[in-house]
């Protein structure tokens, strides 16, 4: 949240755009064709079915999958107002600093040729836990409806579906009780600044030999790279000088380059990968020593994605909810002192295999 109120997208990159260097910048493959669509469908003479053939064609496709863009996600990109500089992130909109792909205008004119109708997210009827839970009754999902007292005030209650018609589990249970709860149990999260310092000094005590035959790899790689850089200069003054011919020397350099571009990316995922489990275990007790605090503080939107981050299974019985705990956090559940934490670790807590 933090970061969207500096004008930062704390998510991945939607299409047209990647993330580099912490910050998302526009994609120069793709973000040139997320921009035509746009342009195409200001125009009034595309349907989305059209659309997603054309951006087909011209090569825009899903990030992941690389697959053909369905109807529904061209239709969500012609609608995200990412792309003119804003963003939705938490219930809210910021203004982002990341460079518009498209004008405002533009994006008004396509959305208006298209027949969408842009408003702002209601997020009054927003119940942050429906579906959340199941119940132990008969399995079905409990939902979440609003109750108005004779005063006029406002309550939110959970109660099942009943979906199959034959529970009779008749207990509702106010959202206030509901949050009580679940901070509750996000509050049996206890792990100190000791321990955290502990574990990061012990994971990188168990990383020493990795560490250092990745340096030598690095070392080895970055050797190879200006090798095959000198052999290209050679071959290139032997072009010049006309001891080899023009397509001799286009050939020659295409595989020298290709050969480069394969150490480039083994050189990148080698210095990627060198501290992300240390910095992914590191930020997961960091997360479980403060989520009761960001859970009080969060919107509905992020009070459900903390609860359903760490709580297994939460089950609503008799008026009240039982849970466990996802994996770590699992691990994580009062401990208060050190000794306690290193008697129940591993003595090399390194993933396995």
């Amino acid at each position: 949240r933090e970061k969207a109120s500096q004008g930062w997208y704390p998510s991945p990159a939607p299409i047209g755009y990647i993330n580099q260097d912490k910050i998302i910048k526009i994609d120069l493959q793709s973000g040139h064709l997320v921009k035509r669509m746009f342009e195409l469908a200001s125009t009034g003479d595309y349907s989305l079915r059209k659309l997603a053939q054309v951006s087909c064609a011209i090569g825009l496709k899903s990030k992941k999958a690389k697959k053909r863009l369905s109807h529904s996600r061209v239709q969500g990109i012609l609608q995200n107002v990412f792309y003119y500089g804003d963003f939705d992130y938490g219930g809210e909109r910021y203004k982002g600093k990341h460079e518009p792909l498209i004008t405002h205008g533009l994006f008004l004119k396509a959305n208006e040729s298209m027949g969408y109708t842009l408003k702002p997210k209601n997020n009054n009827l927003y119940f942050a836990f429906a579906n959340l839970m199941t119940c132990s009754h008969c399995g079905c999902s409990v939902t979440a409806e609003r109750k108005v007292k004779k005063s006029g005030k406002e309550y939110i209650y959970y109660h099942c579906t009943n979906g199959k018609g034959l529970c009779d589990n008749t207990f509702y249970l106010n959202e206030t009780k509901v949050e009580e709860i679940i901070a509750g149990a996000l509050s049996k999260l206890k792990l100190s600044e000791e321990i955290i310092e502990w574990t990061k000094n012990a994971i990188e005590d168990s990383y020493g030999e990795e560490k250092d035959f990745r340096q030598k790899e690095i070392s080895r790689l970055q050797t190879k790279y200006k090798q095959i850089e000198s052999i290209k200069d050679k071959v290139y003054d032997d072009k010049l000088e006309g001891k080899i011919t023009e397509a001799y020397w286009q050939e020659r350099n295409l595989k020298y380059q290709g050969e480069q571009s394969e150490i480039l990316e083994r050189l990148k995922r080698l210095n990627a990968a060198a501290d992300d489990f240390k910095y992914d275990t590191i930020e997961l007790m960091e997360l479980s020593r403060k989520a009761s605090q960001l859970f009080k503080e969060g919107t509905p939107e992020e009070k459900r994605k903390i609860a359903k981050l760490v709580l297994s299974n939460p089950v609503f019985k008799n008026g009240s909810i039982e849970y466990g705990y996802e994996k770590p956090f699992d691990h994580f559940v009062n401990v208060v002192e050190l000794n306690e934490w290193r008697s129940g670790r591993d003595s090399n807590p390194r993933p396995p295999a």
